[in-house]
């Protein structure tokens, strides 16, 4: 489960894979790696999973959205790392399930102009 859930992390953190098995990311270096999606350490490692955190709660902040973040906060500053990983793919899961609602949505509404406009000529 953690491989599709690092897939996951890795695609909100846009992480650019040329062939959907390797993830080309910065190293701490800064310097460009590829890594196959079965060696993502998003589940075992602080320094793959903090910059996610930092993300969540910043995309939390930005976009103006109502999460309780206390479990991932709190779990962060516990040092739980398998508390903070799972928080962390909670809320992205949310997060994509909102954005796909909202671009059905949006879709919608468009058809349904569409199909007004349709009428009225």
């Amino acid at each position: 489960m953690s491989i599709e859930n690092n897939k996951l992390i890795a695609e909100f953190m846009g992480l650019e894979t040329p062939d959907g098995c390797y993830f080309e990311h910065l190293t701490k270096e800064g310097n460009r790696e590829l890594t196959h999606h079965i060696l993502l350490e998003y589940h075992t490692s602080w320094d793959w999973l903090m910059p996610v955190v930092r993300n969540v709660l910043m995309t939390i902040e930005l976009d103006g959205l109502y999460y309780d973040t206390e479990e991932l906060r709190y779990n962060t500053l516990d040092c739980d790392i398998s508390g903070a990983y799972k928080e962390v793919v909670e809320f992205i899961k949310e997060y994509n399930l909102r954005n796909s609602m909202e671009e059905t949505e949006e879709v919608s509404i468009f058809d349904i102009f569409i199909n007004i406009n349709k009428q009225n000529q």
